[in-house]
């Protein structure tokens, strides 16, 4: 997934990614402005921290594996508060 450096021997900032791969069916997914077309044994990486969709292209079902990848939590970005009716599981505010 993505991953960018500032400036020679600066930290690297990790954004949140997708990649998918299809296995059978046609779909279009990425970012909105830039959706990418796939079909059988396509694959497609993207960052996911701008609006992007998932589309299926026609009546047929899709196959395929989806992985997601979201940046570790950062302390003093936002505070972990269990939601309600989560049974334990933590939301970010």
């Amino acid at each position: 997934m993505a991953a960018s450096s500032r400036g020679r021997g600066g930290a690297a900032t990790v954004t949140a990614g997708a990649a998918v791969l299809v296995y059978t069916g046609a779909v279009a997914m990425g970012p909105v402005d830039r959706l990418v077309h796939l079909g059988p044994d396509d694959s497609t990486s993207f960052t996911a921290d701008v609006p992007h969709r998932y589309v299926v292209e026609n009546a047929d079902d899709v196959a395929a594996t989806l992985l997601v990848r979201y940046p570790r939590y950062q302390s003093g970005l936002a505070k972990a508060r269990p939601a309600p009716d989560s049974g334990g599981r933590r939301d970010l505010d």
